[in-house]
């Protein structure tokens, strides 16, 4: 697998509305190049990061630097998007959070206000990730046959009894979960991919 700065989803990034985002991409080993996509951003083009398109991947021991400034509070990710490279590189962790806060103070923050990506992976035999092995993987889109969160198998959380705010990512290549409360009580929806919405929406299941 690879890592961003170490660690594998990439580190979170916070920032606000309005404020300057300073991102300095190393390629360390990417032998097909990278790049990193703002997903759901509003983003100059020249810092949109699509390889071929509005920006050429990034070589191994070259570099690019990503400057933006958020226009609207939201829960977003960043991803390469190199042609027909993106599944494989976001599967072996290249991928993270990026998270803007805006006019949303009165929601739980700090300690309380918890971001999950979640995605699944398969390992072989050799405890090496494995991806795409057959033509249904290619057609269907591949699923692995274990659930990470933030990248751990098997994630626990400690809490207080208290209002949290949780951020769901669904990083995966081609799952989609469905997020239930094990005591059967609602969820309380608050925000969609990149906006709060009017008023809350308590639904059954995410």
């Amino acid at each position: 697998g690879y890592t961003v700065n170490g660690t594998s989803p990439g580190p979170e990034i916070r920032a606000r509305v309005g404020q300057l985002v300073e991102v300095h991409l190393v390629n360390v080993s990417v032998a097909a190049g990278v790049t990193l996509h703002w997903h759901g951003m509003e983003v100059p083009n020249a810092m949109d990061g699509v390889a071929g398109v509005t920006q050429d991947s990034v070589p191994p021991g070259g570099e690019f630097t990503y400057r933006f400034i958020p226009a609207r509070a939201g829960t977003f990710w960043y991803h390469p998007h190199p042609h027909h490279l993106t599944g494989e590189q976001v599967y072996r962790g290249l991928a993270g959070l990026l998270l803007v806060h805006g006019e949303d103070g009165s929601l739980p923050s700090g300690p309380r206000d918890l971001a999950f990506v979640l995605q699944d992976r398969t390992l072989g035999a050799d405890g090496q990730l494995r991806y795409v092995t057959s033509n249904h993987d290619r057609m269907a889109g591949f699923v692995g046959d274990t659930l990470v969160a933030n990248g751990v198998a098997g994630m626990t959380v400690t809490v207080e009894r208290g209002p949290y705010r949780l951020r769901f990512l669904n990083g995966a290549n081609a799952r989609t979960q469905s997020l239930t409360w094990s005591t059967g009580d609602d969820l309380v929806v608050v925000a969609t991919d990149g906006s709060l919405l009017a008023e809350p929406a308590r639904v059954g299941s995410l």
